[in-house]
């Protein structure tokens, strides 16, 4: 079995990775990526056509698997779910993935990439933030947040103590809370 080995990083400018999601019919089919070398500063004043995903690894135990470039790449179980989600039937996304485009195992490289973090975000098309799977008071919390930003003037919510109590337990799953670095009481 090959081992994946990142190409370098060495070009001018602010060099990155970025990954080619590729498509497929089947959602239970093998996650396909390939990776590619990007300059952030080659935007040419145009908006970036990438994505961010923003997401918690909830544990450094990377008991899946994807094809990184055609050889098996290891990633945590929320990515895979992620990206499973994520998977277009007909079309490739491009997207930005620290835990796949970041050599994790090079400290060198990562302390060269993670001050990038900020730019990466802001010039992407678009940031998509997983939360994980579904649930009950997941949905019913962002159900409820849509309908406050979509309300104009002052509205009353109808049952706010059960719609409080789906928002504060959205907010209070362990990959939300750890990845926005919050405490709630």
């Amino acid at each position: 079995m090959s081992i994946f080995t990142y190409p370098s990083l060495q070009e001018p400018g602010n060099p990155t990775r970025m990954i080619r999601l590729m498509p497929h019919t089947r959602s239970d089919a093998p996650i396909e990526c390939k990776l590619f070398n990007y300059n952030l500063l080659e935007g040419g004043g145009r908006a970036h056509m990438y994505e961010a995903l923003s997401y918690c690894w909830q544990s450094n135990v990377r008991s899946e698997t994807v094809r990184l470039n055609g050889i098996p790449f290891s990633v945590t179980k929320n990515l895979h779910t992620a990206l499973s989600y994520l998977r277009d039937r007909q079309l490739e996304r491009i997207l930005w993935i620290d835990a796949i485009c970041i050599n994790q195992d090079d400290s060198d490289e990562k302390s060269k990439q993670i001050p990038l973090m900020r730019m990466i975000y802001a010039q992407a098309g678009q940031v998509i933030v997983w939360l994980g799977d579904g649930t009950d008071n997941g949905d019913r919390a962002l159900s409820q947040i849509q309908h406050l930003a979509e309300a104009s003037g002052v509205q009353m919510v109808s049952n706010i103590a059960e719609d409080y109590e789906s928002c504060l337990k959205l907010l209070q799953r362990d990959l939300v809370s750890s990845h926005l670095g919050m405490e709630f009481v």
